[in-house]
């Protein structure tokens, strides 16, 4: 086991402890829903994450846009849907907006495989963070 290069203070164990009670509430919540209401609930975070990610290099597409973008990629079901769907989505978005475009659905897909792949990236290595940056550059 590594160890810790700083110590906590009785006040910061207390705070970790109370988020981690917090978080098990919330857990056993997610427990108790539906198939349906888990899908929802992962199509939001995922667009919500991709969101959140992109916008912090400058992305301009909003929820709703990468929703829409994410909807088209997913009727595919390919992973080359991005690619046969690029001059559709470009010429619905404004063209200021085509790297954006790149980014979201390059982070989309990256999640996606995370997702879907995260059994096979344990322990995550080198090579792993490498193809998922590949993917996400993509």
């Amino acid at each position: 086991m590594t160890k810790l290069s700083f110590t906590f203070n009785a006040n910061s164990l207390n705070r970790l402890q109370s988020f981690e009670l917090k978080l098990a509430e919330h857990y056993s919540l997610l427990q108790n829903l539906k198939e349906k209401e888990l899908t929802v609930l992962k199509k939001y975070a995922c667009i919500s994450n991709i969101g959140g990610s992109t916008r912090i290099e400058n992305a301009q597409l909003t929820d709703v846009e990468i929703q829409w973008i994410d909807t088209i990629l997913t009727a595919s079901g390919k992973h080359t849907a991005f690619s046969e769907n690029k001059m559709m989505i470009a010429d619905k978005l404004s063209k200021d907006r085509e790297r954006s475009i790149e980014e979201v659905a390059g982070c989309r897909e990256m999640l996606l495989i995370i997702l879907q792949d995260y059994n096979h990236m344990r322990p995550l290595r080198e090579t792993d963070i490498r193809y998922l940056h590949d993917i996400l550059l993509q």
